[in-house]
This record gives C-alpha cells, sequence and structure tokens, in this order.
C-alpha cells in the first residue's frame, strides 16, 4: 500500500507543470541579463520575450514574469508574444510586481509604452498568456495602435487588473485593447482602459472585438473614450462593469448585464447617481476611479458574475456581497458621493 502511494505521489509530481521565473527591470544597468533574478532582469519585456521563447507545453512548465522600474523608467520596446507553444496548464503570466497599490496611475513603476512608434505595446499571438496587474502606455498621432492587442491563435487569453492608458491625438485608430481573429474564451476583469479618443474620430476606443473574435468583460471601467466598446464583427458580453464619460457607451455589444452607464444599457442596468459621474468616481481627472460612498456603482453589481474567476478588484480588496460595479470595490472610509470632484466630458 505505502509502495502505491509512493508511486502515485511520484506520477503527479511529474505531471505537475513546473514554474520558471524571470524578471524585467528597465532600470537595471548591471548584471548578466539572463533574467533570472532582478539583479538581472532583462531590460525590457521584448527581451525577455526574444530570449526565452520556447514549447512550455513539451517542457510541462509555465513561466512566470515579474516587471518592475526600480526607478521610473518606462519600457518602450514593443513586445510580441509568438512562437512559443502553450497549454492551460502550460501558460505565460505576466505579473506587474510594483503596481500602484491605490490603482491610480503612476508613472514612476512599471509601465509599457507604445510612443506612436509601432502597432502596440504588447501583442499576444499565443493560447492561454495572462497579463496581469500591468500599466500600458499608448501615445498616438497617426496610424493605427493599439495598447494591447490579442490576435489570431491568442486564445483563453486573460487581461487581469490592469491599467491602460491612452494619450490619442491627430487621425488614424487606436484602442485600448483589441481582439482580432481569436475565438473565445478571452476574458478581461478588474482592469480600467482610459483616455482613447481623438476629436470626433470613430476609429478611436476602450475595447473592439473584430473578426468573429469574442470577449467576456468582468468588473472593468471604461472611460473618456470615443466609444467605450464596440463588438463590430465579434462578440462581446460585459457584466458589472462602469462605462462612464465616453462619447458613446457601446456599439453593437451582446449581453450587457448589471452595469452602469450614462444612458442606462442592457438588463438590470444602473446610471450614474443624479447623471454625475463625480458621484462615482472620487476623481477621474486625476486617474481616480475608486467609488463613492452613495454612488450607484456600490451594491448594485451581481455576485460572482465570472463564476468563480476572481474574488477581489483591481487592487485586492475582497469582494463581498453585493458586488459593486467597475474596476473598484468600495472601501469603508472612502468619500462620500457628495465629495467627487471629476472633469465632466460632454456624452452623447
Amino acid at each position: 500500500m505505502i509502495k502505491k502511494l509512493l508511486l502515485i505521489l511520484l506520477l503527479c509530481s511529474v505531471c505537475q507543470a513546473a514554474q520558471i521565473i524571470r524578471y524585467v527591470d528597465p532600470d537595471v544597468v548591471a548584471g548578466d541579463g539572463s533574467g533570472d533574478s532582478w539583479t538581472n532582469a532583462y531590460a525590457s519585456l521584448f527581451a525577455w520575450e526574444a530570449a526565452e521563447e520556447t514549447d512550455l507545453d513539451a517542457a510541462n512548465n509555465y513561466m512566470t514574469v515579474y516587471c518592475r522600474s526600480s526607478a521610473g523608467t518606462a519600457d518602450t520596446a514593443t513586445c510580441i508574444i509568438a512562437g512559443w507553444a502553450t497549454s492551460a496548464t502550460d501558460y505565460i503570466e505576466i505579473i506587474g510586481s510594483d503596481f500602484p497599490s491605490d490603482g491610480i496611475w503612476d508613472a514612476t513603476k512599471y509601465v509599457i509604452h507604445d510612443n506612436n512608434a509601432t502597432l502596440s505595446a504588447i501583442e499576444v499571438h499565443e493560447l492561454y498568456v495572462k497579463i496581469i496587474n500591468l500599466q500600458v502606455l499608448l501615445t498616438t498621432t497617426t496610424g493605427t495602435k493599439y495598447g494591447i492587442l490579442v490576435w489570431g491563435d491568442g486564445d483563453n487569453s486573460t487581461v487581469d487588473s490592469c491599467f491602460v492608458k491612452g494619450i490619442c491625438s491627430g487621425t488614424g485608430a487606436a484602442w485600448g485593447i483589441q481582439y482580432t481573429n481569436t475565438s473565445t474564451p478571452n476574458v478581461i476583469y478588474n482592469t480600467v482602459v482610459s483616455g482613447f479618443k481623438s476629436g470626433t474620430d470613430n476609429n478611436f476606443g476602450g475595447i473592439f472585438a473584430t473578426s468573429s473574435s469574442g470577449v467576456t468583460i468582468y468588473n472593468s471601467t471604461v472611460t473618456g473614450c470615443r466609444t467605450g466598446v464596440n463588438s463590430a464583427g465579434g462578440t462581446i458580453a460585459m457584466y458589472n462593469c462602469a462605462l462612464g464619460l465616453n462619447d458613446y457607451t457601446e456599439y453593437l455589444v451582446g449581453t450587457i448585464d448589471y452595469c452602469c452607464s450614462t444612458d442606462g444599457v442592457g438588463t438590470n442596468a444602473q446610471t450614474p447617481l443624479d447623471g454625475d459621474w463625480a458621484k462615482e468616481w472620487t476623481a477621474s481627472g486625476s486617474n481616480d476611479f475608486s467609488l463613492l460612498v452613495g454612488g450607484n456603482c456600490v451594491g448594485n453589481g451581481t455576485d460572482n458574475p465570472g463564476s468563480g474567476l476572481y474574488s477581489d478588484d483591481i487592487i485586492g480588496t475582497s469582494r463581498t456581497t453585493v458586488w459593486d460595479i467597475g474596476a473598484f470595490e468600495y472601501t469603508a472610509g472612502a468619500p462620500a458621493a457628495a465629495g467627487g470632484q471629476l472633469i465632466m466630458i460632454q456624452e452623447f
């Protein structure tokens, strides 16, 4: 009996995927660049991908990449994740280890930034890639650009507790997160997408699913965009999402449930208290989308819409019955709705 038990344990240990850990820090100037420690960190996520590209599935490994900026330098090299072999147990996860603890955008922390240079800050062409706690910045004045682009074989991707920010002007097209030629399931949760707008150009917006792609968005905040979400050619489902201060809330989106928007779209819909997003968010002009007590985003979501996918918010606050709407769960001691100060953008 003991021999059988030892054999079972041995087989389980053989079958269980092993973790490979790598590190990225644009501010590391010493070390050997192997990425095996913070001292030897890769200088960019691009450098990590180029050096480590491998068949994780055959090796029965999964890879965790921790990113930080120890002196506030942005990572300006586009990372294209392609040429790997992955699976549900042999996946890639990219984690911002210095993500702002309050969830407010902070340029002194790790930021992967496409400064109007290439197609996107991060491109995902592989299955089972998880992007967690990253700040992603896209600056664009011309051309077609994306903060995060999930392309082709990038099915089963996850964007978890990220802040994707646009600084957009001029012509072209820019989207915070776009899915093209992918299948489902792809998921986004606890994520803020903000600032993807250039005048009245309809080619700018927060989240876009095209070419039969599919994505489900949970407890996320999309704001300050020309169009909040667009599913032209794809399928988007949204639960517990806050879509405010966008010119258009959504375009041809499928399922919308327990969401808060100015026009109150979907089932179990909410609108901002007194039509005023200053009574929902602490200070969106300062990238602070934490919730104000008394706002309609507090206590009007649905519990656990992701079926156990997550149980906390963008900064790790536990979600409690009844879940709140948006990337943040209200915490006791936060300001009341009457105290909100917000820069308003006209919606129509």
